[in-house]
């Protein structure tokens, strides 16, 4: 990966410093000054706009949710094991019966419930975040395609934004097909449908005997096929 030390880095979006990034895992670079996700965006190309500003701030404030549905997953499930390991020695000293252990197995269903609707909602948070961090890349290298006038390379995608070449080559893929989903030429185009969605017909259906008849006008140059029925067929 390129080295985004190099790069004419614009400011924190977030906190307005001149600090410089660093790597992170899950956000790929972080301002050092706030600890906020970063593009590392050399200014020279393009600089981050509000959109992908708020897509990061999103990825952030997700991410943070996720921990916090994990304490509480966690809280939930010590509690349960602590009135779990209660009604286990209060039943056996107090010989509570049916009556009692049913109550207090009514008593575990709360906090579990708890416990496992904190992780499951943790979780998607998580997937939220990584979905609106993959958007804000996606936003950044549009821009800088944009600003270049769709000539730059996935080499200077690479430099300019601190990621490697199968990285860039990536998003500059995905930059190219979301420049011309966008163009009057797919707008006004027969196959394209209202509020700019491409228009796909199903594609028609045929028997195998259709399919091969096909292929066999294919491979003789489309002479008809009346000229082979004498042909004797291997599974006659």
């Amino acid at each position: 990966m390129n080295d985004p030390s190099t790069i004419a880095l614009e400011r924190c979006p977030h906190c307005g410093s001149d600090a410089k990034v660093q790597r992170h895992a899950a956000y790929r670079f972080v301002c050092r000054a706030c600890g906020k996700p970063r593009i590392p965006m050399d200014a020279r190309l393009a600089t981050t706009d509000d959109p992908t500003k708020q897509a990061l701030a999103g990825a952030y404030r997700q991410r943070v949710a996720k921990f916090a549905w994990q304490v509480g997953g966690i809280g939930a499930t010590l509690v349960a094991i602590a009135l779990a390991a209660l009604g286990v020695g209060a039943s056996v000293l107090f010989d509570f019966g049916a009556f009692g252990n049913t109550t207090i197995f009514a008593m575990l269903v709360v906090p579990i419930i708890v416990a496992v609707t904190a992780f499951v909602a943790g979780n998607k948070a998580n997937q939220r975040s990584g979905k609106l961090l993959q958007e804000a890349w996606r936003l950044g290298a549009n821009r800088v395609f944009a600003n270049s006038g769709g000539r730059i390379s996935a080499e200077v995608l690479s430099r300019g934004m601190g990621i490697n070449l199968d990285e860039a080559t990536e998003l500059l893929a995905e930059a190219e097909v979301s420049q011309f989903l966008g163009s009057a030429q797919f707008q006004n185009a027969p196959g394209a449908a209202a509020h700019g969605r491409l228009r796909i017909d199903a594609a028609p259906t045929e028997s195998p005997e259709q399919a091969a008849e096909r292929e066999l006008r294919e491979t003789l140059g489309n002479a008809p096929t009346e000229q082979f029925a004498s042909v004797k067929r291997y599974d006659d």
